[in-house]
């Protein structure tokens, strides 16, 4: 699945910190081309009907999951610290997408620094933050 495939890339990219390696993964999701949103809440429309979606559905969660896991790993995390936070990044940006928020994508971008530090724990370098800033600006064509 596409979908599946945009959130494994992005949590594998290569990234000197955990800061830097969420932020691949957050541009990844969000950024143009990537990651359906609409898609991904067909299937999980279809999934409530269909035993087969609903499994495969399941599969793609859980590899999703896995791979930011994998990514917390990666940068020094525990293991049991890393479950819980790949799943309140998975279920966090999933939660937004659920709710239909109507913040603006400026307002969202204001918070990556305190996005950055909740998620992970560490204080985002400037650089960190004015990377992905500036990454999420030029891919959602934000005025800046």
């Amino acid at each position: 699945m596409t979908n599946t495939r945009a959130i494994v890339d992005g949590a594998g990219h290569p990234a000197a910190t955990i800061n830097e390696a969420l932020g691949h993964l957050l541009a990844g999701w969000v950024g143009p081309g990537k990651f359906d949103t609409r898609l991904d809440f067909a299937v999980r429309d279809w999934a409530r009907r269909s035993g087969p979606v609903r499994r495969a559905l399941d599969l793609g969660d859980a590899a999703r999951i896995e791979a930011i896991f994998e990514m917390f790993l990666r940068h020094g995390y525990a293991r049991s610290e890393a479950d819980v936070r790949a799943r309140i990044v998975y279920f966090t940006q999933i939660g937004y997408d659920a709710l239909d928020q109507r913040e603006s994508w400026e307002r969202r971008i204001e918070r990556v620094r305190d996005y950055l530090f909740c998620h992970t724990g560490v204080a985002p370098s400037e650089a960190e933050v004015g990377g992905l800033v500036q990454r999420l600006r030029a891919d959602l064509a934000v005025e800046g």
